[in-house]
């Protein structure tokens, strides 16, 4: 038994630093060796320069678009592969649309799964596969943790909840606006 313990110990403090190391990559450029933020508010803020994304809504009120801002992160660069794709959300305990995707995200590209959200959070839920969009806050955590993948930009949570129950949204990357000086 003696003998075991130090193997034992060694291997803990292995696992350990792999999973501490694990958050490396979802830390935004230029972060360095700075600790991670303590709380898991500001994990949700997106990286300066993230990919915009834009939304389009089709149902009972119409047809509008919202834009948001992809995170810094190898779960929403796995989810921009999926895109562009149009999908039907509906109305869930009123205070997200959501809906099973017809694909997953890989276990390994999730880096910074949290247990709070923020109004404007665009989520994925593993195993579901499940992609929810908050629009209101309703004070409770997320028991199994979420991945944020995308933060929509002002207004976009108030077009969200203004559909009553369904929901049509197409996810596409927004096309960058080419400068008259890069055209020439």
């Amino acid at each position: 038994m003696k003998k075991r313990a130090p193997g034992l110990l060694l291997a803990l403090a292995a696992a350990l630093s792999l999973a501490a190391c694990g958050n490396v990559s979802a830390r935004p450029a230029g972060a360095g060796s700075a600790p991670p933020p303590e709380s898991s508010q500001a994990q949700h803020a997106p990286a300066a320069g993230g990919q915009p994304l834009r939304l389009t809504l089709e149902g009972d009120e119409g047809t509008r678009e919202v834009t948001a801002v992809l995170m810094d992160t190898p779960a929403a660069a796995e989810f921009a592969l999926h895109l562009p794709f149009t999908i039907e959300m509906h109305e869930h305990l009123d205070r997200q649309k959501e809906v099973y995707l017809p694909f997953s995200l890989s276990r390994e590209s999730q880096t910074n799964t949290v247990t709070e959200y923020e109004i404007g959070d665009i989520v994925y839920w593993h195993p579901g596969p499940t992609l929810g969009i908050f629009h209101h806050h309703d004070g409770s955590s997320i028991n199994a943790g979420i991945e944020v993948l995308a933060k929509l930009d002002e207004g976009g949570a108030e077009a969200v909840a203004s559909y009553a129950d369904l929901v049509t949204v197409t996810f596409a990357l927004e096309e960058a606006e080419q400068s008259p000086s890069a055209a020439s």
